[in-house]
């Protein structure tokens, strides 16, 4: 094999030019950007031209083998292989992967899907895959038996909530005066009394064993847990596990899409409201402010709307999960149950020891801004007397009289006005 120069004028490629006998080839090698690169280009897609130049048929290839332009030796293609030789075909794939991707119902498994993991959605799907496979419950079954396991696991929760709530609940009237205590004190700026009532109701909620934070222990459970199947189960309806497509029941048989007639999502908002209503996760309503009841009421009226755009199968976890709540308050407002629990039996409180919060949502709205309104003072007032505080502090000393001056001024002007 030989190289030599381009035979175009000003050009620098360097080609490669093969045997007749091989083959004929033209391998052009491009150093530097040239100056007719149009030209070369056209030349070179033109199989006819490039023909004419070099007086042999060749095909051109760029920079496809490096050329050593400071060695004197001649490069060879190899040519081992014989003329019309065909390769061997590649081997077939093992049969037992396409076994492996189908489980006991020859449905593709979750691990073929993508789906499962280690993260706590990924867990959930798996546990769903073995109530669906291996248990052989239907889909809407496998939802329903997985939300009740974990519900039951969270029932020690529930009950610390439920003790919390009722010695809150049997406390309320003593509470409600140290807190308007609190709210006096503040409204008039009595730093003094403001923080001898609040430190007596810290002491009774201590000696008690009352703590607001554990009332909202189940709420804080529920909502990795609401998290984690939400995303488990809307990973499997968006992909969609095809099986879920037929393992719904009655009017939603099919749980990949929201539900079309709207029945899980009334079920879900009615179910809600009555959770907050009787106070299934703590408190009932009733024992809250004006201005945070409406504000919860307000919240649940959005549920209906958000979770008919969810597929059915969160709608029947979310359904199931209402239930269980409303079954767990009935079973632990039993006698037997509380006394087993530890919970403390509910008093029947006077109303007229309790401070009403029947008011409509008007008064309490008014009601609520005028608190800000005083609680905005009371800041704007103490902020005043540690500004006079520093300045009386820092400034410099006033003048002060053994005598009363307004009183000296006020004799000179009456004697001149007497002269």
């Amino acid at each position: 094999m030989a190289t030599s120069m381009c035979r175009l004028p000003l050009c620098k490629f360097i080609h490669v030019q093969r045997s007749q006998t091989a083959g004929h080839f033209r391998l052009f090698k491009i150093p530097s950007k040239c100056l007719h690169t149009r030209q070369v280009n056209r030349i070179m897609k033109n199989p006819t031209v490039l023909s004419s130049l070099t007086g042999s048929p060749c095909y051109s290839v760029y920079a496809v083998f490096a050329v050593r332009y400071n060695s004197s030796t001649t490069q060879s293609i190899p040519t081992d292989l014989p003329p019309g030789y065909i390769p061997d075909l590649p081997p077939l794939p093992d049969p037992t992967e396409f076994v492996q991707s189908l489980n006991a119902l020859g449905e593709p498994t979750f691990r073929s899907l993508g789906l499962g993991g280690y993260f706590p959605s990924g867990i959930l799907q798996h546990a769903l895959e073995f109530l669906h496979v291996d248990i052989g419950l239907p889909w809407w079954g496998g939802i329903i038996a997985a939300t009740i396991v974990v519900r039951c696991l969270m029932i020690p929760i529930a009950i610390l909530t439920q003790r919390n709530a009722a010695k809150l609940h049997n406390h309320l009237p003593t509470m409600q005066r140290l807190q308007q205590r609190i709210t006096n004190a503040r409204i008039s700026g009595n730093t003094i009394e403001l923080a001898r009532a609040s430190n007596e109701l810290m002491s009774y909620t201590k000696r008690n064993d009352i703590k607001l934070h554990r009332q909202f222990l189940t709420l804080f459970a529920q909502v990795p847990v609401f998290f984690s199947f939400f995303s488990g189960l809307r990973k499997m309806a968006n992909l969609p596990v095809d099986s879920m497509k037929t393992g719904g029941i009655l009017w939603f048989p099919d749980l990949t899409i929201p539900d079309p007639f709207y029945g899980l999502p009334l079920i879900t908002f009615a179910t809600m409201l009555a959770i907050i209503e009787i106070g299934a996760e703590g408190m009932k309503i009733s024992e809250y402010g004006v201005l945070i009841r409406w504000i919860m009421r307000g919240l649940i009226v959005v549920v209906p709307i958000i979770s008919s755009q969810f597929p059915a199968a969160l709608c029947v976890y979310w359904c199931t999960s209402n239930f269980f709540s409303l079954a767990q308050v009935a079973v632990l407002k039993i006698p037997k149950v509380q006394d087993f629990c530890k919970i403390e039996q509910r008093i029947v409180h006077d109303p007229s020891s309790i401070k009403p919060y029947n008011k409509s949502f008007t008064e309490g709205f008014r009601e609520a801004i005028n608190n800000a309104a005083l609680a905005s003072k009371v800041t704007d007032r103490q902020r005043y007397n540690a500004m006079a505080f520093k300045k009386a502090g820092e400034g410099p000393i006033p003048k002060t009289y053994s005598y009363d001056p307004t009183k000296v001024e006020k004799e000179k002007v009456a004697s001149k006005k007497s002269i």
